[in-house]
């Protein structure tokens, strides 16, 4: 797909772009993993409450990496 507007991106708002994609989609899987570990356990309510703290940040930084995408990705502008 082309349209007109591709030669007014800046190549450094696509380099952080991407990387705030990669960034989530890390973060995510992060969270899965930890997900699948704490279904695994014989007793998972004792493994859940350990990881707590864990899976908050997770989800902290998650969320904050979304927010920064959606800025940088409206406001391209910033970087031409």
């Amino acid at each position: 797909m082309v349209s007109k507007n591709t030669a007014l991106l800046s190549i450094l708002w696509i380099m952080i772009a991407c990387l705030l994609l990669a960034v989530i989609s890390g973060l995510i899987g992060m969270i899965k993993k930890e997900l699948k570990h704490i279904q695994l356990e014989e007793k998972p309510e004792r493994r859940l409450l350990e990881r707590t703290t864990i899976l908050k940040s997770y989800s902290w930084l998650t969320v904050l990496a979304i927010i920064t995408a959606l800025f940088i990705m409206t406001n391209r502008q910033l970087f031409t």
